[in-house]
């Protein structure tokens, strides 16, 4: 970030702050940062920076290894818990059972 000023001192520059707009889930979502810059004689200048945050990846899904059973009554029931999942955001997704 810089600015100018035309009699040659330098402006002072702070962070004014941030709004969030747009939020459709926790990672997809618009910042709009504004920053402010103020000479020595208090005149003051605004700009702002657009921030997109949007998260289109899907997570990484690691299911169990598939079994080989003699019989329909040994097929073993669904269990979440041998299924790992990992998410570039969050780190792990949320495992739920389904009833697709």
């Amino acid at each position: 970030m810089s600015s100018t000023d035309n009699c040659g001192n330098p402006a002072t520059i702070t962070f004014v702050g941030d709004v969030i707009s747009n939020q459709t889930c926790p990672n997809r979502y618009t910042i709009t940062r504004t920053y402010l810059a103020t000479d020595a004689c208090d005149n003051t200048s605004t700009c702002t920076q657009i921030i997109t945050v949007f998260d289109d990846t899907a997570p990484i899904l690691t299911c169990p290894a598939g079994v080989t059973v003699q019989c329909a009554a040994l097929v073993p029931a669904p269990n979440i818990a041998l299924v790992t999942s990992t998410d570039n955001c969050a780190g792990t997704a949320q495992l739920r059972m389904s009833t697709m």
